[in-house]
């Protein structure tokens, strides 16, 4: 194919060879196309979210809330589970923007030992937390009125 830029090169309204002028405009269509398919291509693999942290630990006896901070890298926070089944937004976990908190509340009811929430991101890998829940409550459960 002829350089174009070279001098004397035949611009494409007045070429002659129909032909030539056809693959010319095909190849200047596919060109346009696939430029405009480029930032589609790029955002289609967005990076994956993380959380932080991802690991944690909640007492029974002095409860608190689980604060986790996304990076979100273009996604968006769809839902946490405990295996298939979903927390409930605004009952078991709140969001504003970048941060998640895991209310005290649905961690207390939650049995001694290792729980793993996995952050169901619109895209890429989806992280875990993994919260080790432990009661240090005194033996009789503490509280009450002592004997006498």
């Amino acid at each position: 194919m002829e350089n174009p830029l070279k001098k004397g090169a035949e611009p494409l309204k007045t070429m002659k060879n129909p032909l030539k002028k056809k693959a010319l405009s095909i190849l200047l269509t596919l060109v346009l196309l696939l430029s405009m398919l480029m930032p589609a291509v790029a955002l289609a693999n967005p990076p994956d979210s993380t959380i932080h942290p991802t690991t944690a630990n909640f007492d029974k006896a002095n409860q608190a809330d689980v604060v986790v901070t996304m990076t979100l890298n273009g996604n968006t926070l769809e839902a946490i589970k405990l295996g298939v089944v979903a927390l409930t937004e605004g009952t078991d976990y709140t969001e504003d923007g970048d941060t998640v908190t895991i209310n005290k509340e649905y961690l207390a009811a939650q049995d001694v030992g290792q729980v793993v929430l996995t952050f169901d991101f619109s895209a890429g890998n989806d992280p875990t937390l993994t919260v080790t829940i432990i009661d240090t409550t005194p033996p009789g459960g503490g509280g009450g009125e002592p004997p006498g």
